[in-house]
């Protein structure tokens, strides 16, 4: 299959990590893809990806168009190949007249969660034109136990992430410094005051650690409470308790881990996030 993908994104955030996975574990299957993106784009400096600036006109040759962001959404438009639109944010889709008729135009709509599946019907997207795929995260080889102090990390955010909530002692990991800084830290807080999912809960899960994370949007889909992680209130009182509560612990610290680490192999890994995208590409070219 030849796939166009666009990603239109200025910076290198959690969405652009899913593109790069995902390109990587469908070039496995032998497709054909192209990613166009921004002039200064940080995905045009990664060597395994083919990817150019995106010009006036789309390429030709292409058998299905990915937009995964609103903008490259809204630049796929000028093309009448099927078309399928990645919605990874948390906030309502519009409801102007625009806007209507740009999601009516989409052929299909990936969500990252319930959550996410659910603001798209409420603005009128027919419940049969969306599928709910996870991010996908490299499943990395278990670091060496860790021992001693108890470390809680959290990753550096942008300002709507109220991480200001946080103990001075937490120590807070540069992203790009990810995935490897993991294996420094005992677990992770991952505060947020709206979230589509949390792909980087899903990268300290794969690392086996346990996740004290927010209760909002698509979080408890994939943090079980109790099981993998805490769910907690936006309250500094609630993180201190649940970083207190896990340090207390260090046993049920390793199960929940472990427990965290087998969920995403089964449900949220690069390679199923690919096979169900897919799926899905090719649903849409036979319509």
């Amino acid at each position: 299959m030849n796939i166009l993908h666009i990603d239109l994104g200025s910076e290198m955030r959690g969405g652009q990590y899913q593109v790069v996975l995902l390109m990587r574990a469908l070039a496995t299957h032998h497709h054909r893809q192209l990613l166009l993106t921004r002039q200064n784009s940080p995905l045009l400096r990664i060597e395994d990806l083919d990817a150019q600036p995106i010009g006036a006109r789309l390429p030709s040759g292409f058998d299905i168009i990915h937009a995964h962001d609103a903008r490259a959404h809204t630049r796929a438009l000028t093309s009448k190949l099927p078309l399928v639109v990645s919605r990874r944010v948390a906030f309502p889709v519009k409801r102007g007249i625009v806007s209507r008729w740009k999601y009516r135009r989409a052929t299909h709509f990936i969500a990252v969660s319930q959550f996410v599946a659910r603001q798209l019907m409420d603005a009128g997207v027919p419940e049969n034109k969306i599928t709910v795929i996870f991010d996908g995260v490299e499943i990395p080889r278990l670091p060496p136990e860790r021992t001693g102090k108890f470390v809680v990390g959290a990753i550096a955010a942008p300002a709507e992430k109220p991480l200001h909530l946080l103990p001075h002692d937490v120590a807070i990991l540069d992203p790009a410094r990810l995935p490897g800084a993991l294996a420094e830290i005992d677990a992770l807080v991952y505060l947020s005051n709206s979230e589509g999912l949390g792909s980087g809960i899903l990268m300290a899960m794969a690392y086996g650690l346990p996740v004290i994370a927010s209760n909002v949007g698509g979080i408890p889909e994939i943090v079980a409470d109790g099981r993998t992680g805490l769910l907690i209130p936006n309250t500094a009182e609630a993180v201190q308790q649940a970083i207190a509560q896990l340090a207390g612990d260090r046993a049920r610290t390793r199960a929940m881990g472990a427990a965290g680490r087998a969920w995403v192999a089964a449900n949220a890994t690069d390679a199923i996030m690919a096979a169900r995208t897919t799926k899905v590409y090719r649903n849409c070219c036979s319509l």
